[in-house]
């Protein structure tokens, strides 16, 4: 079957400590149905397209609203996403540790903190999937303005030819016309607010959208030997031949996957 990833980033802006990627994942005829009941409760507030960081700070369309009416529009949203989305994936990478621990020849070949994030998203989904869609092929829907884009795609060059990864299409969209990007922002803005907490606790969230552990959530935060792991797999490539072919690269690294 064909599964679709929609994932959104928090924390690529200047001056952050931590980076993060969070969203869903559904059956791709399942988000046609989602979208259809989000677009409608969004019409019910009179918006076009809801925006975390805009909701939280009242700025427009959300400036004037009432407590009652926000918590109304956020529950319905969440609502919408419990009701079609299968699960949803969150990592979180401390940016400092990053720096410690990744050399500049494996941040290369990563593809820098946002390109390691994701292909960590790759293997958690693909290996989530396996067991109930052996034969699962999974698309990935992220946020076209994010920063870190180009690291993304040179990530997803470099794995798309795992068969344990299931990965078939990388799109780069709009929030506003794909609106699954939009629930995508709020898990990946709550995550983001209490990125020192464990998502074990319901406390990771405020008790507004503690629902949303309604739905299975998988994820974490990345340790220093996790990332050492990581670099010590690119760092293969970069000793055997700083000038090999990214096909050579991939074969390496399946033979020293972490």
């Amino acid at each position: 079957m064909k599964y679709v990833a929609y994932l959104d980033e928090s924390g690529t802006h200047a001056g952050s400590e931590n980076l993060v990627v969070a969203g869903y994942l559904a059956l791709a005829d399942e988000w046609i149905a989602f979208e259809t009941e989000w677009r409608t409760a969004l019409a019910e507030y009179g918006i076009e397209s809801f925006h975390m960081t805009d909701f939280s700070n009242a700025a427009p369309p959300f400036n004037g609203w009432s407590d009652a009416v926000r918590q109304s529009c956020l529950q319905k949203l969440v609502s919408v996403t419990n009701r079609h989305a299968w699960g949803g994936f969150y990592l979180t990478i401390s940016l400092a540790a990053y720096r410690r621990t990744i050399t500049p020849g494996a941040d290369k070949w990563l593809g820098g903190p946002y390109g390691l994030a994701m292909v960590r998203c790759f293997f958690e989904m693909g290996d989530a999937l396996v067991k109930v869609d052996p034969a699962r092929q999974i698309s990935y829907v992220l946020e076209d303005g994010a920063r870190g884009k180009g690291q993304v795609l040179k990530v997803f060059e470099l794995n798309k030819n795992k068969p344990e990864l299931g990965l078939i299409e990388l799109t780069f969209a709009n929030k506003t016309r794909f609106v699954p990007l939009q629930a995508a922002d709020i898990l990946a803005y709550e995550v983001y607010r209490a990125r020192d907490r464990q998502l074990s606790s319901k406390g990771i969230l405020r008790p507004q959208l503690q629902h949303i552990l309604e739905l299975p959530i998988l994820g974490g935060v990345m340790t220093e030997s996790d990332m050492a792991g990581w670099a010590r797999v690119a760092e293969v490539g970069i000793t055997v031949n700083p000038h090999m072919s990214r096909k050579q690269a991939r074969k390496l690294r399946s033979m020293h996957g972490p």
